[in-house]
C-alpha cells in the first residue's frame, strides 16, 4: 500500500473551545482510565510514565524525602485533572483550591501534600522544588506561586531563586502570556552564573524549542543553544545526570538544522541525543529508571516525529517500537506509532495502535477515534469511518477536521 499522511488533528485554543470540550467530555461516558491527576489515587495498569512519576513524587514528597528526587523531563498539560475530572462526570473535582477536591476523591496522599504544601517555611530548596512541580502537575499555579512567594509576582520585575529559577520560570509561563517578554526573562536567566547550571540549561532549552515550534530561526535562539552549551560544561554531577542533559540540549537544538530543512544534520544532532540517552541510562535503582523513561519518551516521539516529516517512515516505525516498549500506556505512543505505520503504508498494523488508545479513556479517545475514521476511509468502509468520526465528536466536538470528513462521506 502506498505511505499515507493523516490530516492534521488540530485542537482551537481559546476558552470557548475548551469550555465546549469539558461539556462534551461531562457526557461522553469515557472515563480516563488513571486516577492519578484526581485526588492522587495510586497508578493502575494502565497509567503512564508521567502519572507514575506524578505520584512518586508526592510519595517523596510528604516522605521527606524530595532531595533523593531525580531530575524528571515530562510536566503533563495544565489541563491534565480537569480533562480527567470531565470524562468522569465530576464537575466537582474542578477546584481553583488544592484542599477543595471532594472527600470521595481525595486520597490519604493527597490530604498529606496538602499539608505539607501549608508549611512554606519548613520546605528546604529540594522539598519547595517538588511540591511546586506537583502543584502546576495537578493544575494548581495558583497554589504553586503561593508556594514559592511569587503572588502577583510580575514578570518584568522577577528576578530568579538560584535554586528555584525552573520552577519560577513554569509559574510566570502560567500566567503571563508575552512571549517575548518572558523569553528574554529566560534568556537573561540563563546567562546568569549565579542560577543552578541545570536550571540555566533548562531555561535555555525552552527558548530553542518554543523559537523552534514557532518556526522562527533568530538570533536568540542561537544565543540560547550557545548558553545551554555553556551551562552543560558547568554542570558538577554524576555521569548519567550528565549525559541526560546533553541528551535534553541536543533534543533542543536539533530545531535549529530542522528550521533550515537540513535532513542530516537534525538526525545527526538527534542520534547524538539518543547516544546521549543511552551513556545516561541508570544500572540500578527502580526511582532512577523511572526518570530515565520520562527523559527517554519525549526522544523517541521526536525522532518518529521527524522522520515521518523526512519521509523516513520505515525508521519512524523503528524509533516507535522503543515508544512502546517504554510508555505502552500513554496515548501519545499509539498516537505516533499509528502516524508513523501509516506513513510506511502498514494500514493494517495503524488501525491496531489507534486502537491501543481506546481503553486509556478520557479526551484522547477523540484523536484515537479520528485517526480510527480515517483509516477506515482508506480501507474503503464508510459506515465504521462514520462511527468513529462520530464517536470523535462527542468526546470533543471543537475540531474542524472531523466534520470536514464527515461531511465528505458518501451518504
Amino acid at each position: 500500500m502506498p505511505e499515507l499522511l493523516i490530516p492534521k488533528y488540530q485542537l482551537p485554543g481559546g476558552a470557548k473551545p475548551f469550555a465546549r470540550r469539558l461539556r462534551a467530555l461531562l457526557s461522553a461516558d469515557r472515563p480516563a482510565a488513571c486516577p492519578v491527576p484526581i485526588g492522587l489515587a495510586a497508578p493502575q495498569p494502565l497509567s503512564d510514565t508521567v502519572a507514575i512519576c506524578t505520584h512518586a513524587i508526592a510519595r517523596h514528597l510528604v516522605e521527606g524525602n524530595a532531595a533523593s528526587l531525580p531530575i524528571f523531563n515530562t510536566r503533563p498539560p495544565d489541563t491534565w485533572r480537569i480533562l480527567t475530572a470531565a470524562s468522569w462526570n465530576r464537575p466537582d473535582a474542578f477546584t481553583e483550591e488544592f484542599g477543595d477536591l471532594p472527600a470521595d476523591l481525595a486520597s490519604d496522599l493527597w490530604l498529606q501534600v496538602d499539608q505539607v504544601c501549608r508549611d512554606r517555611d519548613s520546605l528546604a530548596p529540594p522539598a519547595l522544588r517538588a511540591a511546586a512541580d506537583l502543584l502546576l502537575r495537578l493544575g494548581y499555579p495558583k497554589r504553586a506561586a503561593e508556594l514559592l512567594g511569587m503572588s502577583g509576582t510580575e514578570a518584568d520585575a522577577h528576578r530568579f531563586s538560584p535554586q528555584l529559577a525552573r520552577e519560577e520560570m513554569s509559574v510566570l509561563f502560567r500566567f503571563h502570556h508575552d512571549s517575548a517578554q518572558l523569553e528574554q526573562l529566560a534568556l537573561n536567566a540563563a546567562a546568569d552564573e549565579r542560577i543552578d547550571a541545570y536550571a540555566r540549561l533548562m531555561l535555555a532549552n525552552f527558548i530553542v524549542v518554543r523559537n523552534g515550534k514557532r518556526g522562527t530561526d533568530t538570533p536568540e535562539a542561537h544565543q540560547a543553544a550557545e548558553l545551554g552549551r555553556a551551562a552543560l560544561a558547568s554542570l558538577d554531577d554524576t555521569e548519567t545526570v550528565k549525559a541526560l542533559a546533553e541528551h535534553t540540549w541536543l533534543r533542543a537544538v536539533a530545531y535549529l538544522p530542522f528550521l533550515k530543512s537540513d535532513i542530516k544534520a537534525t538526525l545527526a544532532m538527534l542520534d547524538r541525543a539518543e547516544e546521549c540517552l543511552t551513556l545516561g541510562r541508570p544500572s540500578d535503582g527502580t526511582l532512577r529508571l523511572l526518570a530515565w523513561e520520562d527523559h527517554a519518551t519525549p526522544l523517541y516521539e521526536t525522532l518518529a516525529k521527524t522522520l515521518i516529516i523526512f519521509g523516513q517512515a520505515e525508521r519512524a516505525v523503528a524509533a516507535t517500537d522503543r515508544l512502546v516498549e517504554l510508555n505502552p500506556h500513554d496515548h501519545r505512543t499509539w498516537n505516533r506509532r499509528g502516524q508513523a505505520l501509516a506513513a510506511a503504508g502498514r494500514i493494517d498494523e495503524a488501525l491496531y495502535a489507534f486502537e491501543r488508545t481506546l481503553p486509556l479513556g478520557g479526551v484522547a479517545v477523540a484523536e484515537a477515534a479520528f485517526h480510527l475514521g480515517w483509516v477506515y476511509e482508506q480501507l474503503g468502509k464508510p459506515d465504521l469511518a462514520r462511527d468513529h468520526y462520530l464517536l470523535s465528536q462527542r468526546v470533543d466536538p471543537t475540531v474542524e477536521v472531523v466534520d470536514e470528513r464527515l461531511k465528505n462521506l458518501p451518504q
